[in-house]
């Protein structure tokens, strides 16, 4: 009896040890999966407090972008960005193309008006229609969009159109396919939610605003005008060297006293028809000067971009800072391209300054005197020291044009 007595005793130890052997085993597992818990919580933290702290992250420039089910949810915009040739324009397209959600086309007007044909205005017009709809079927289009510096697009320059995308060492412009109706309305309708085109006022019928809003307006679309503008006294120097008029045979081309004259007044009728819109038009419109843009381009870029819908992407800044100030090595080789979009910004806002002769300017500013105030461009008055002493600042910060949104 007693031996059994020690038998129950020395089992009953046997199972009080293991109950407290397997709860401090299970308490210690515990602890470590809690700890193993805190210690991920912690790091993952921190992992975000550094991401926030960072830019935002970018693909690679020849990464794939592919659209998200988040972007494939977003309505398609249609972004115009309309000026006068020689305004800068092409600069300002070039950032909108960087960003990869930007399907951008470069002038597409110009195979139109290379044929001039009788009717102009009308398959322009109809050219317009078609393509703020992605709907390339209207003429010669896809033709033109395909040949007519097709390169200068990124979307146009990636796939399907080439194997790799610009800036993947292995992409050769040799190797990328003809452009084909189907392969430029599912770019446009399927892999961007941001649709850019570039047009010159001068291959607008009528040189008018309004025949966009038409436009846009016949087709369904709310389009958002992006209306570049330029002191009109370098953008007469920077025409008359690419031949934009002559001052000889005059059969062909107009003179310069003609060429201003119908700039300016183009420009003015322009800018009356920007202030008189009706308050619910207004926010589709945006003014911009060039020299606004050449001074501060990252303040710019920020409000386009907003206004656009765009974010700003850290590699879109830094393109920026890269073409704005760039190595002499560089300006070198982009010295005799007529678009090109290579410039050291604060040099150019004033070279013409040092290169125009004083006769032109005073032409200029007779003819463009209101369109010249309206938009805080500053008149030489026939000063020469004031034209040539590039201390003395010819665009005022503000302007009137600035505030036509403001008025009721």
């Amino acid at each position: 009896m007693a031996k059994w007595a020690k038998i129950k005793f020395g089992f009953g130890s046997l199972l009080v040890l293991s109950a407290v052997s397997l709860g401090l085993f299970f308490a210690f597992l515990d602890m470590s999966v809690h700890r193993h818990i805190v210690l991920s919580q912690d790091l993952l933290g921190a992992s975000k407090r550094l991401f926030s702290l960072t830019e935002p992250m970018t693909t690679i420039p020849w990464a794939p972008v592919e659209p998200t089910d988040k972007a494939r949810e977003r309505k398609q915009r249609i972004v115009l960005i309309v000026a006068h040739g020689r305004s800068g324009s092409t600069f300002l397209a070039s950032i909108f193309n960087q960003h990869p959600r930007v399907f951008y086309v470069f002038e597409p007007l110009h195979g139109i008006q290379r044929t001039k044909p009788e009717d102009y205005d009308k398959i322009a017009m109809n050219l317009l229609h078609h393509i703020f709809k992605c709907d390339f079927s209207a003429g010669n289009s896809t033709r033109d969009i395909g040949s007519f510096f097709r390169f200068y697009s990124r979307a146009l320059s990636s796939p399907p159109f080439c194997n790799f995308r610009q800036g993947d060492p292995r992409w050769r412009r040799k190797d990328c396919l003809t452009v084909t109706q189907e392969n430029l309305e599912h770019s446009c309708k399927k892999q961007h939610d941001t649709i850019v085109y570039k047009l010159l006022l001068e291959r607008i019928p009528g040189q008018s605003i309004e025949k966009l809003f038409e436009t846009c307006e016949l087709a369904g679309i709310k389009c958002k005008i992006i209306y570049l503008l330029r002191d009109i006294r370098p953008v007469v120097m920077s025409s008359q060297r690419v031949a934009f008029f002559k001052e000889v045979n005059r059969r062909e081309k107009s003179s310069m006293r003609q060429f201003v004259h119908s700039r300016c007044q183009m420009t003015e009728a322009n800018l009356r028809l920007v202030r008189n819109l009706p308050v619910s038009l207004r926010s589709r419109v945006r003014l911009v000067r060039y020299e606004d843009l050449a001074v501060a381009p990252l303040t710019v870029l920020q409000s386009l971009f907003e206004y656009a819908g765009l974010e700003v992407l850290g590699n879109i800044k830094q393109w920026i800072v890269n073409i704005t100030q760039p190595s002499a090595k560089d300006l070198r080789a982009e010295k005799r391209n007529p678009v090109s979009v290579i410039r050291n910004s604060l040099e150019i806002l004033n070279k013409w300054r040092r290169l125009i002769d004083s006769c032109s300017v005073n032409v200029i500013e007779r003819y463009c005197h209101d369109v010249m105030k309206s938009m805080g461009y500053i008149a030489t008055e026939g000063s020469v020291e004031m034209l040539k002493n590039l201390t003395i600042p010819l665009f005022a910060e503000n302007y009137p044009a600035a505030k036509y949104w403001m008025e009721e």
